[in-house]
């Protein structure tokens, strides 16, 4: 068997696991005394959001991607503008 079958065989068998990925748009520093004296309905203010709205896309504490955040139908969603894929860069081709 060749080293490419050997390779597919070994991601048909979990490509249908499920992966908890999660999409980080902006973070914020605080201090140690407002982190222990938040409280519900209170509000951290964000830096202004820059026009690319950059959002990264992690999984298990690895950066998969790169993107923006959109509306759609009144719901947000991820439009992907870069796939990182073993910590380099491939920039996705748009097919309109």
């Amino acid at each position: 068997m060749k080293r490419d079958q050997i390779k597919n065989l070994a991601l048909d068998s979990i490509e249908d696991f499920p992966v908890e990925v999660k999409a980080e748009f902006q973070g914020v520093k605080i201090t140690v005394r407002e982190l222990i004296s938040l409280q519900e309905n209170n509000l951290l203010q964000l830096e202004k959001i820059s026009e690319s709205k950059l959002v990264l896309l992690n999984s298990e504490n690895q950066a998969i991607a790169e993107g923006e955040l959109v509306v759609l139908e009144d719901k947000f969603a991820l439009l992907v503008r870069k796939v990182l894929i073993n910590n380099q860069e491939t920039t996705q081709s748009q097919s309109e």
